[in-house]
């Protein structure tokens, strides 16, 4: 879609016009972002590997899916689906991943020792089980709690920016406003990290006694995490492309600039005569339609305090 040589949008600006607007999907800008987060934070590699895991054994197998099901009725805990998490997909369902492991961890952390401690499984099985028990029960995985809190204000920003109603500038400044609560995360702990805390130094979590884990395994930095999010949020969503190429930003830049002047609430106290015009016009040019009716029209909704469009200008 985006290649510089090939790509769709580079082909519409030859044959159509240089002035289209190539805009990458926000949400999958955002899902970019999200794996980007991935790649710079190494101590997440551990969880998402023991959730790859998860995700193989019980979409895999029947039998595993009865097993966990009946650790977790007798824990009297609902069971949502484990899916794959922390990668290429759309947010809310990495979201849902986490919440399920977070309610479902008793039953997990039940079913994985009963697996690997019982006499009627191979011992292949056994040994396949006895990973993963012991990982849910390091303090390393119970910085669950952090994934929660980022996941969970990530989901509901995926879920802002799939809005029918929404506008570039209403998108922009949901994604100013989460940039900014990612960088105070940086430094205050939310309500489920601070749980996961908690338990940890109680050496407790959901009633599963912890342990230290092995010294390779590493757990995720909350200042480090969360100043990663905010700054590939920005990298990724506040440009017209994937990235924040200096072409790609300044692009974007002045688009927004340009949008701003028909939102009332950019405007100065005292609205001088011919107030963004010039912006008008290049807007028009944009998206090729006629610049002097648009002005006209733009002079009126000024002069009406940005309240009212006349039917013949829609």
């Amino acid at each position: 879609m985006f290649g510089r040589h090939t790509g769709v949008a580079k082909r519409l600006h030859e044959k159509i016009s240089p002035n289209i607007v190539a805009w990458h999907c926000s949400l999958h800008r955002l899902e970019l972002g999200v794996h980007d987060v991935m790649k710079d934070i190494g101590a997440t590699n551990n969880f998402k590997n023991l959730l790859d895991k998860l995700h193989s054994l019980f979409s895999t197998s029947v039998k595993n899916c009865l097993e966990l099901k009946e650790c977790a009725e007798a824990l009297d805990i609902q069971l949502c689906r484990i899916g794959r998490v922390l990668d290429n997909c759309w947010v809310a369902s990495n979201f849902r991943t986490v919440a399920a492991i977070w309610n479902a961890y008793p039953a997990l952390y039940k079913h994985f020792t009963n697996a690997a401690d019982d006499g009627f499984h191979d011992s292949s099985t056994r040994n396949v089980h006895t990973g993963p028990g012991k990982w849910l029960a390091s303090i390393q995985f119970a910085n669950l709690g952090l994934m929660y809190d980022a996941l969970q204000e990530l989901s509901q920003l995926s879920l802002e920016l799939q809005k029918c109603d929404s506008t570039i500038i209403n998108a922009q400044q949901a994604i100013f406003r989460q940039i900014a609560v990612f960088e105070a995360m940086v430094y205050r702990q939310g309500n489920d990290f601070s749980q996961c805390k908690k338990a940890i130094e109680q050496n407790i979590f959901q009633g599963v006694m912890l342990h230290k884990g092995k010294t390779t395994d590493k757990i995720i930095e909350q200042g480090q995490f969360f100043h990663s999010l905010a700054e590939n949020l920005r990298h990724c969503l506040l440009s017209t492309g994937g990235s924040i190429s200096t072409d790609k930003k300044a692009e974007y830049d002045i688009l927004i600039s340009e949008v701003k002047v028909v939102y009332k609430q950019y405007w100065p106290d005292e609205i001088p005569a011919l107030y963004s015009e010039s912006d008008i016009e290049s807007l028009c040019k944009r998206f090729n339609i006629g610049s002097r009716q648009t002005i006209h029209a733009y002079r009126e909704y000024e002069e009406s305090g940005g309240k009212e469009i006349k039917k013949k200008y829609k």
